[in-house]
């Protein structure tokens, strides 16, 4: 009776052993999920910070580019209207004198 009582207490002594090892797995397993998630945030929201700062580069270099093809077309019209006002001044002269001296008579 005693070695059957004996080999009972050592069944539950392994047992309690089993089981113990089983908390410290589990305990351990949920900690490295956990650090595992919180090294998932952090490289998401790096990813997600490099996306939008990609995006937001290119939008700049776009507006950028726009603003630099209008200035374009402006400089090029500004140039037309000179290069006009320069071939047409005289002209535009003697009529502004000839409308005064028609006024005058």
């Amino acid at each position: 009776m005693d070695s059957v009582l004996k080999k009972i207490i050592e069944i539950e002594k392994e047992a309690q052993k089993i089981n113990d090892e089983y908390v410290v797995a589990k305990e351990n397993l949920l900690q490295e999920i956990e650090f595992e998630k919180k090294q998932l945030e952090i490289k998401s929201e790096q990813v997600t910070k490099e996306k939008i700062s990609q995006i937001l580069k290119a939008e700049r270099q776009e507006e950028e580019k726009l603003i630099q093809e209008q200035d374009d077309v402006h400089k090029k019209q500004l140039a037309l209207f000179r290069d006009e006002f320069s071939k047409n001044t005289a002209l535009w002269e003697q009529q502004l004198f000839e409308s005064i001296i028609l006024i005058s008579i």
